[in-house]
């Protein structure tokens, strides 16, 4: 017992169980209690499973108990396995308990057996029988056989060599590999496996178990000793022992429980079988009795009486598969069956003398019932004999067990498999809920049931042992690791007593040791409680608190760091480190103390977590007294960082010294001026001065500090690197005892950037960011400036306002960078040639303007219009880009009577204007009618608005005739009655209203005000076709165009049949893809749509061919000279021949004669609108011109 306690030196230095300090020399930590029980455990559970699958467990096990105790085919193990497991077992007890001789003889047991079955694995054809020669059982397959050669022969290796310890793991790793992959395989797989590579789970799992152990006891140490106390392994065994009585009991107690209730079932199935069966003899008993009764003088009839009995007996009963009826002579007056087969078997069945044989036997002789079952093909049929009438007749019928069966399929078996047969023959089976194939089953009990006529039939209960995954299954092995459970705290209880005996010398030991250094620490040492309570100090704690252990010792730590002793900071700063402390964390502070009639202590305070049992026992405060050195410190910071804080630079000269050296520069310094110290302490300052330094700042300096005053001033000084910086410079003198200045402290600062920033914000105010060209500021400025000098010197002066052409589009396809590029390359261009004099400006976006003064004549401001238009139009390379553009010029010249230098560009904004409507790429200059015409063209815009907002918009009508001339549809066309300028024509005011955007409220008035009027006429009857409306770009492409479209179709109620919108070419060409979806969703709301002046436009065919249009328009421009221009002839036929074969319908406007309606009629035209027929007339005239007409076409 004592030699067991005992740490090997090879087990010493084991980094496994290497713990805190004095648990390294106690050999058992509670982690190798617990690897030691655990092993114990499993390699004993091992030991005995093998010994009880001796008895009970395998395959032909030694004892025959399974009638008490079953289990699973796949929990088995044969006689080789089990003897295998024992042997392993064994073999890993004598290696843990440090047993040679019996690992050795273990390991030559193993090899033994392993080589024996391997040998009759090769020798014996696969096609024999597996069972081993010797023995009988079944032998041990190559995989496991291999396995226990390999475990026998590591079991040779000495565990002391590091060799040896690996070749265990790497057979550990094999042996768990092995049994994972056989353990989980049957798992994966979709038909179930007793055994895989001739391991069943049992095996499989003991196997995975067993390589387990072998890796820990592996990895224990250098040499693996079992050092538990030898009452826990008495324990262990005992313990072992009883969990496996208890699952061997319990599963004894289940197996007679589910015999008792087998057998219970079986007589109730019995008996309710023989009441079927009753019941059917009753049956044909009374049938044979009924044809007795039946008298008939006519034979006929009593046969189609029994026929159709006979019928109904066959449709009403399943198993009912013949019957025959037989004269006193035996031969059978009639016979009827289910099938002809059923009829052709009865009849080989009659006409067998030994089949029938039965009737006549001694046994059967004066039996008015009797069963016989003839055909073994058909075991299942059997055939019943009813004789009445004193052996004078006799009715046979055959009935099938097997349907007699199904109709018992819905029954409740208990989990048991029923099966019926006779013989060796089975008739059927009633499944178990959980059956499936493969299960291996086996007799819990059976009934023999007894017939009339000496024929039986067996009724069996089968079913496999229960399963693991179910709880009545699972309870045994709950029982047994229970018990496993309760032993290894067993174990675990025995060897806690040992092990406390002997760390309490070690902690006896390890206490002396501890109490040593506490007392001798030169240091004051507090011992304190997680509460905070003083529990101990040493002789050094009682100089720096001045209080006695006996005073200090069970008082809080608050009783000494509190007010006024101690600042709040301080009280707060020992609070959050005990805390720390008292959670794990060792931590240092320092604070102040100040005690009575003493001056305040500087202390470093260091808190040290005491852990016992990974838990905090309490905390050690080491306290030094420090004052001294915080004292230096302090003095020493202040200085340091009062210069090298500072952001800005700081020189001390020594002006004792003639030449006035420098002895301090502080890190900001050597920022600014790239000097280190190195080369500037011993030096005088003159290395800072430059070319550009003023020589009045070098000798305002010199005076301040011969004279020992303070300066102020800012200077031009020079960097290391030659570059130059504005120093804004402070001189302070430092002054000694006796007030003789003996240093100057020299505080210096760049301020270039800020300088720089000035310049820049002053520069930025007056010029543009990205060109660098002059701002509307600057602009404005000196064409003030420039006016008042041209009206006072009688000079002329241009101003030409530049706007590039499309460039917004390079914006949206190449992005603003290249925009911008291009904007600095324009300015470039603009730049070149230019006077001193003149001023080019850019106003924002892509407008330039130029101010020209002191023009020779106003010519030249065209000229020179015209070189920039040229300079402009050269392509301009920008990146990977070679870009076109082109400007739009307009020039205003100073006159007299301009009251407003602004003008003047106003003026020059007009004619650019002018320049853009006259196709881009040009200059105009500015005249006194272009500013009438622009006012004019606000006044019109203004009154345009006013004349939507009060009404002052009226509709008219145009007829749409069809080739009989009747009204095919009508066209709205808007018209503007001015109150004073009269009518003012479409052509007018619809591009301005396209331009300010006023065409939307007007195209929503005109849509809302053509469907009211469209309805009206619908109502009266006046209308059978569609009402035509424009649309504009705009209106089409808005957002909500079709939402507002359903709300006036769904406000006038106008149905979609009578509405028909008219699309320019020019509403196709912009978001062609949106187009084409609004253009589905018409067709789709039953809108009918139709291309207007088609041809006048970039007109697609490919529009024409996919998109849902109904019509097109032929422009009048065609239509007009169709009769006399060839050209526009073959364009209106072209027209009208592609609509026909693209099914569209065409409509010619513009028909003003008979010649060109018929014209246009000989080549396929539909229908025709113009002055010919109608003009455009308000509702009331075409309400009364729309009444003409009907009752004209009603007259012809």
């Amino acid at each position: 017992m004592v030699s067991s306690f005992s740490t090997p030196p090879h087990e010493q230095h084991d980094p496994i169980y290497a713990g805190p300090q004095g648990a390294s020399r106690v050999d058992h930590t509670n982690r190798r209690l617990c690897i030691q029980a655990w092993l114990l455990i499993l390699l004993t559970s091992s030991f005995l499973i093998g010994a009880s699958s001796l008895l009970i467990g395998t395959s032909t096990p030694v004892l025959d108990l399974q009638g008490f105790i079953s289990l699973p085919s796949k929990w088995r193990l044969s006689l080789d396995g089990a003897v295998a497991v024992m042997l392993v077992s064994a073999g890993l007890l004598a290696l843990l308990a440090h047993k040679p001789r019996w690992r050795c003889l273990t390991g030559g047991l193993m090899m033994a057996l392993a080589s024996y079955g391997l040998a009759q694995s090769l020798f014996t054809p696969t096609t024999e029988s597996d069972l081993a020669v010797l023995t009988g059982h079944p032998r041990l397959s190559p995989l496991p056989a291999s396995l226990v050669l390999i475990m026998g022969a590591g079991f040779f290796l000495s565990p002391t060599a590091g060799f040896s310890r690996l070749i265990y793991r790497l057979i550990g790793w094999l042996a768990t590999g092995v049994g994972a992959f056989t353990l989980v395989y049957p798992l994966t797989s979709d038909m179930p496996s007793t055994s895989v590579a001739g391991l069943t789970s049992m095996g499989s799992l003991l196997c995975l178990l067993l390589g387990v152990g072998l890796l820990i006891i592996s990895r224990i140490c250098a040499y693996p000793v079992l050092s538990l106390p030898r009452p826990a392994i008495v324990a262990c065994g005992f313990g072992v022992a009883i969990s496996v009585l208890f699952w061997l009991g319990s599963s004894w107690v289940q197996q007679s429980e589910r015999i008792d209730a087998a057998d219970e079932l079986v007589s109730n199935i019995a008996y309710g079988m023989e009441q079927r069966i009753e019941l059917r003899v009753e049956m044909i008993e009374r049938l044979t009795k009924r044809w007795l009764t039946l008298r008939e003088p006519v034979r006929g009839s009593v046969r189609n009486i029994q026929q159709v009995e006979v019928r109904s007996f066959l449709g009403d009963e399943p198993s009912l598969q013949a019957i025959a009826y037989l004269g006193p002579d035996g031969q059978p007056r009639w016979q009827r069956g289910r099938k002809p087969e059923d009829i052709l078997w009865l009849s080989d069945q009659l006409a067998d003398t030994d089949a029938l044989g039965w009737r006549h036997h001694p046994d059967g002789m004066n039996q008015r019932i009797q069963w016989h079952f003839p055909d073994p093909e058909r075991s299942s049929y059997g055939v019943l004999a009813v004789t009445l009438d004193d052996d004078q007749h006799t009715t046979l019928a055959v009935f099938d067990f097997t349907k007699i069966i199904s109709l018992l399929r819905y029954l409740n078996t208990g989990g048991f498999t029923i099966t019926y047969s006779s013989g060796d023959q089975e008739w059927g089976r009633l499944y178990a809920e959980d059956w499936h194939e493969g299960m291996a089953q086996r007799v819990f009990a059976s009934h023999q049931v007894s017939l009339p006529g000496g024929a039986t039939y067996t009724i069996t209960a089968r079913d496999s042992p229960l399963s693991l995954a179910s709880l009545p299954g699972v309870l045994p092995v709950l029982f047994g690791l229970i018990g496993l459970g309760f032993t290894y705290f067993l174990i675990i209880s025995r060897a806690l007593v040992a092990i406390r005996d002997a760390q309490a010398t070690a902690l006896q030991r390890s206490e002396q040791r501890f109490r040593s250094l506490f007392t001798q620490h030169p240091d004051a040492v507090f011992s304190h409680t997680r509460d905070g309570i003083y529990d101990g100090l040493n002789p050094a704690a009682e100089a720096v608190t001045g209080l006695t252990e006996r005073e200090l010792v069970g008082q809080h730590t608050r009783s000494i760091i509190r007010e006024p002793a101690c600042s709040p900071q301080d009280i707060q700063r020992t609070e959050s480190a005990f805390q720390r402390a008292a959670k794990g964390t060792p931590n240092s502070y320092n604070m102040h103390i100040t005690r009575a009639g003493r001056p305040a202590q500087a202390l470093e305070v260091t808190l040290i977590p005491s852990i016992v049992q990974g838990e905090v026992d309490g905390i050690f405060g080491i306290v030094k007294d420090i004052t001294a050195r915080v004292m230096a410190e302090e003095r020493q910071h202040i200085l340091e960082r009062s210069l090298e804080a500072s952001s800005n630079g700081a020189v001390i000269i020594d002006v004792r010294e003639d030449d006035h050296p420098v002895i301090y520069v502080n890190p900001a310094f050597t920022r600014i001026t790239g000097y280190v110290q190195q080369e500037v302490i011993g030096h005088p300052l003159v290395f800072l001065k430059g070319d550009e330094t003023a020589a009045q700042d070098i000798e305002q300096i010199q005076a301040a500090i011969e004279h020992g005053k303070s300066l102020s001033t800012t200077v031009r000084a020079y960097r290391r690197d030659g570059t130059a910086f504005w120093n804004q410079l402070f001189l302070s003198p430092v002054r000694d005892a006796e007030q003789h200045v003996t240093h100057f402290v020299s505080i210096m600062n760049d301020i270039s950037e800020s300088r720089e920033q000035e310049n820049q914000l002053a520069y930025q105010a007056t010029h543009d960011v990205l060109t660098g060209l002059a701002n509307r500021a600057l602009f404005t400025d000196r064409l003030a400036h420039d006016v008042e000098l041209a009206t006072r010197k009688d000079q002329t002066l241009a101003v030409l306002f530049i706007d590039l052409d499309e460039f917004k589009p390079i914006n949206d396809t190449l992005g603003h960078k290249v925009g911008d590029q291009l904007l600095c390359s324009v300015a470039d261009r603009l730049k070149q040639g230019l006077r001193t004099s003149d001023t080019l400006a850019r106003l924002g976006g892509d407008e330039f303007v130029l101010l020209l003064p002191d023009l020779t004549h106003p010519e030249e401001a065209a000229d020179i219009a015209d070189r920039l238009l040229e300079d402009l139009n050269r392509p301009h390379r920008v990146g990977e880009h070679e870009l076109h553009v082109s400007a739009s010029i307009g020039i205003a010249i100073n006159c007299q009577g301009l009251d407003e230098p602004e003008r003047l560009l106003q003026h020059a904004d007009m004619a650019m204007y002018q320049a853009k409507q006259q196709g881009r790429n040009a200059y105009q200059q500015y005249t006194e009618d272009l500013d009438s015409k622009l006012s004019q063209r606000v006044t019109l815009r203004s009154e345009l608005q006013e004349a939507i907002e009060h009404g002052h918009l009226r509709l008219h009508y145009q007829p749409l005739l069809n080739r009989e001339g009747c009204v095919d549809g009508l066209e709205a066309l808007v018209r503007w009655y001015h109150p004073t300028k009269g009518f003012i024509s479409p052509a007018t005011f619809i591009p301005i209203a396209e331009e300010t955007g006023q065409i939307i409220p007007l195209s929503r008035w005109v849509m809302r005000k053509a469907c009211q009027d469209a309805r009206r006429l619908v109502d009266q009857g006046l209308l059978r076709g569609r009402m035509a409306i424009n649309l504009s770009p705009l209106q089409f492409h808005r957002p909500n165009f079709l939402s507002t479209l359903r709300d006036v179709l769904s406000d006038t109620g106008l149905p979609v049949k009578h509405l028909e919108l008219e699309l320019t070419e020019g509403i196709l060409m912009r978001d062609t893809d949106g187009a084409i979806d609004i253009l589905h969703a018409l067709s789709s709301m039953g809108v009918s749509t139709a291309i207007d002046d088609f041809g006048t436009g970039f007109s697609s065919l490919s529009y024409l061919r996919d998109l849902p249009i109904d019509k097109i328009k032929i422009d009048r421009s065609f239509v007009q000279d169709a009769a006399k221009s060839d050209k526009n002839a073959a364009i209106c036929q072209g027209v009208l021949t592609l609509a026909q074969q693209l099914e569209l319908k065409v409509v010619a406007e513009g028909i003003e004669t008979l010649e060109q309606r018929e014209y246009l009629l000989s080549l396929g035209c539909e229908v025709f609108q113009g002055y010919l027929f109608a003009k455009p007339m308000p509702l009331d005239s075409l309400t009364t011109w729309l009444t003409r007409q009907m009752h004209a076409s009603s007259d012809s």
